[in-house]
């Protein structure tokens, strides 16, 4: 596998009636599987993930009666599952996720004894039937990733999930599909729920996630797993995580999170987190507001234009100012709080050539116990003129700053003159 092969899988495959093992996944293999696989009766591994692949799963793959493992997760596969494939008798491992699959998984499937792990999460249309025989054949698979297909939603995960969505700068996401929509929660992007239509486990790792994890994430009301390693996060773990009784995994590596790990849970199986591990939170010590902050979108940063920032403190605090905001190469002005005392925003100007960095220091707001707030994380907004946001002023940055100082009356020289010295000399 992962040798970069393109191209249709070749039909001839099919007449390779002695092959046993078949892996050319990881590649960029585009077109359907070809039917002439199902051909293949001493197959006991197929392994096509990780392609580019589309249309339809033959029904012949239903014939291969010795197969083990069949993982076809991570292409563009649509339509609905063939219930042939309820006829693998020997199948152990089904991987399905990451494609484009709809309907409900046949009821054939029942007949899958030997399964032992079943995924298929991220099939915005697929689900798994919630009548009892069916319930109960996926309660007896040792490990099962998926929706099932549930009438309604838990409004409370719903709002639970917006939060989160809010706090984390969903507009910008990698992907935030159909999240906020009205569409059932097994159709957002990443999400995947019970028969009781409440979020079992939640896969948004490597999506672009910003800010601090919101309290609310604990409202969940009967999360497994949550999968949130390589983003941005940033800030405290909230205390509120610990109260998800059923939660078994929480990965949360690649991210900058500072403080401990919330006494409520150490029964919780863990990634590293950002490779250095946190420790546990003295349970006796006082829980300190922590804050992040965020712009609504990537800024185009210009000398006198306002930049909007959203501070967020993990709950409401008191005595913070403007004053409190220390900005280089800029001022921040038209301060507002939010009704409950946690949420704040500020206008960043840029008023000098240079990096504009946002920083809010530790202690300089209080919680409702009197304890001080950690630092945020420094806030990069760039340089102005700087579009590439690469760190370099280059020739059309300088051309357009030129442009702004002899046409609009937006730029001074002395600024101008300093851009062009950048380019110049770095």
């Amino acid at each position: 596998n992962k040798n970069m092969l393109s191209g249709q899988i070749p039909t001839q495959l099919g007449n390779l009636s002695n092959l046993e093992y078949l892996d050319i996944g990881g590649n960029e293999l585009s077109g359907t599987i070809p039917h002439q696989l199902g051909n293949l009766s001493n197959l006991k591994w197929l392994y096509l993930g990780g392609n580019q692949l589309s249309g339809s799963i033959p029904t012949q793959l239903g014939n291969l009666s010795n197969l083990t493992e069949l993982y076809l997760w991570g292409n563009q596969l649509s339509g609905q599952i063939p219930p042939q494939l309820g006829n693998l008798s020997n199948l152990i491992v089904l991987s399905l996720p990451y494609n484009q699959l709809t309907g409900e998984i046949p009821d054939s499937f029942i007949g899958l004894t030997t399964l032992e792990r079943l995924y298929f999460h991220n099939n915005p249309g697929l689900c798994a039937p919630v009548d009892d025989a069916f319930q109960a054949w996926l309660l007896g698979i040792g490990l099962v990733r998926g929706s099932s297909c549930a009438p309604v939603d838990s409004q409370g995960d719903r709002a639970a999930l917006a939060k989160l969505y809010d706090a984390t700068d969903g507009a910008n996401w990698r992907d935030s599909s159909n999240w906020l929509s009205e569409r059932p929660l097994r159709e957002w992007y990443g999400v995947t729920t019970d028969a009781s239509g409440r979020v079992n486990v939640l896969y948004l790792d490597n999506n672009r996630l910003t800010g601090s994890i919101p309290p609310e994430l604990g409202d969940l009301s009967n999360p497994i797993e949550l999968h949130l390693s390589w983003n941005q996060l940033s800030g405290q773990i909230p205390t509120a995580l610990g109260n998800l009784s059923n939660l078994e995994l929480l990965y949360l590596m690649g991210n900058q999170l500072t403080g401990c790990i919330p006494d409520g849970l150490r029964d919780v199986e863990f990634n590293d987190f950002d490779q250095v591990a946190l420790p546990f939170c003295d349970p006796q010590a006082p829980v300190v507001p922590n804050v992040s902050m965020a712009v609504a979108a990537s800024p185009t940063v210009r000398i006198d234009s306002p930049i909007q920032v959203i501070a967020t403190f993990s709950e409401p605090v008191f005595g913070f100012t403007v004053d409190d905001v220390s900005v280089a190469n800029g001022s921040a002005s038209n301060f507002t709080v939010t009704v409950d005392g946690a949420s704040y925003t500020f206008d960043v100007t840029p008023n000098a050539i240079g990096e504009v960095t946002v920083d809010i220091a530790g202690g300089v707001a209080t919680d409702a116990d009197g304890n001080g707030n950690t630092a945020a994380v420094q806030l990069l907004l760039g340089i102005p003129y700087d579009d590439n946001d690469n760190g370099e002023i280059d020739r059309d940055e300088v051309i357009t700053a030129i442009g702004d100082y002899l046409f609009n009356g937006t730029l001074i020289r002395d600024h101008v003159i300093t851009l062009i010295g950048l380019y110049l000399f770095g």
